[in-house]
């Protein structure tokens, strides 16, 4: 199972690296978030900067938004703080 995982990680990897949007049907889609290393304004000399890899954006899809819009959780008071489980 973990060879599984870490070759999912290895192909998602090069996919996010160019570029690309990943989507898996009925889970959703892994795109990067990108940005500048600074913050642009009008005064930034030649409006010049590199681009970075903020992060990576999540995007459900409905079919997964669907099956967890009505959770069936359980309160369990444990050492006086209240705790949800399923």
């Amino acid at each position: 199972m973990i060879g599984i995982v870490s070759d999912t990680i290895d192909v998602m990897k090069t996919l996010l690296h160019e570029g690309k949007t990943i989507d898996l049907e009925d889970f959703g889609a892994f795109k990067l978030s990108i940005g500048t290393d600074s913050y642009v304004t009008p005064a930034t000399p030649d409006h010049k900067r590199k681009v970075v890899v903020r992060g990576v954006d999540f995007q459900p899809n409905k079919v997964l938004m669907n099956a967890i819009n009505t959770p069936d959780f359980l309160n369990v008071l444990t050492i006086g703080l209240p705790v949800s489980i399923r």
